[in-house]
């Protein structure tokens, strides 16, 4: 994917990830240290339900040890626990985690910073993650060579930040999260055994981007849809076999931008022609457009006229490389 592409979504996924590869520095709680109960005032509120109770810190599960012993940590009859910080659960570049089994995480019902899921190679789902249902920041799934799908998230409803999925080699299915309703940002990237988006929940909103780029198998978007039927941003790049954006037909406005680059074997744009500003009167070209290719590449790109309404509202438009029956298009609806 080329650095031009300049868009804000791609930088933040970036980050994103830099936070896997570089474990993140957490503060360790004493009862991850130790099998002790008696945890301090700073690193456990209990509530009034005896069965609830709040952990006040970081908390990083490396190994599969890590996470069986997790439910001994807390207080006698804590059964529905809140974790106020971040939650990382696996290894790093330079050490895979054999952590396979989720089921004593059961009890965890919020996280409200972070939970990165990364560098493993026997985890094959979230099952045993039964009660999860909100993550208040970003929820990153990344370089798990085991996983095969996300089945196990039954009771997932909300993602505060980005749900990001990416690099998982063998990820077949996003089957697993029938609740989820609201992300921020939906990121899926470098999943190369991912053929379609069959199975992604429907999003009742998704306020910032959506973006899915170099999936190398992936055919068509079906299975993406978000009841607003408007988003952010949305940048589809460079996932070569792609041959089917219907989903995107329900879409009737993106705030910001649009990007659908180096998709080699997408022959049509008609799917975007749905696309205009809630309030037209009151729109001012402010938008962007990118549809790019490389200059070794060979598209398919015939048919552009469907992005004709969008580039009413568009104040910067990027077409390196178009394929000249679309470029005639774009530059007669460009005026």
């Amino acid at each position: 994917m080329r650095s031009s592409h300049g868009l804000f979504f791609l930088m933040t996924f970036v980050f994103s990830l830099s936070a896997v590869a570089k474990p993140l520095q957490f503060k360790q709680s004493n009862a991850l240290s130790s099998k002790s109960s008696n945890f301090t005032e700073t690193q456990l509120k209990v509530s009034g339900d005896p069965t609830s109770c709040d952990v006040r810190s970081n908390v990083e599960l490396k190994e599969q040890n890590d996470v069986t012993a997790f439910p001994s940590t807390l207080p006698k009859g804590c059964q529905n626990v809140a974790i106020d910080g971040d939650l990382y659960i696996g290894g790093d570049l330079e050490s895979k985690s054999n952590i396979s089994d989720l089921t004593a995480l059961g009890v965890i019902q919020s996280v409200k910073g972070r939970l990165i899921v990364s560098y493993t190679s026997s985890l094959i789902d979230f099952k045993g993650f039964k009660d999860l249902q909100n993550v208040g920041a970003d929820f990153v799934v990344a370089q798990n060579s085991g996983l095969t799908s996300l089945d196990g998230l039954d009771e997932l409803q909300q993602v505060g930040g980005t749900l990001s999925i990416a690099n998982n080699a063998n990820l077949t299915s996003l089957i697993g999260m029938p609740k989820l309703a609201t992300v921020k940002n939906l990121s899926i990237q470098r999943d190369k055994a991912l053929t379609s988006l069959t199975w992604l929940p429907s999003f009742q909103s998704i306020s910032g981007y959506v973006e899915v780029s170099s999936n190398t198998t992936l055919s068509s978007l079906n299975g993406l849809y978000v009841k607003s039927q408007q988003i952010g941003s949305l940048a589809i790049v460079d996932n070569s076999k792609l041959t089917n954006i219907d989903a995107l037909s329900r879409l009737k406005n993106v705030e910001k931008s649009i990007n659908i680059s180096d998709n080699e074997a997408l022959s049509s744009l008609s799917s975007l022609s749905n696309i205009t500003p809630l309030q037209p009167n009151k729109d001012i070209p402010s938008k962007s457009l990118t549809l790019e290719y490389d200059k070794s590449a060979k598209p398919l790109l015939t048919d552009c006229k469907g992005v004709c309404n969008y580039l009413t509202w568009v104040k910067s438009l990027n077409t390196d490389n178009l394929p000249q029956q679309c470029q005639n298009t774009i530059n007669h609806c460009w005026q």
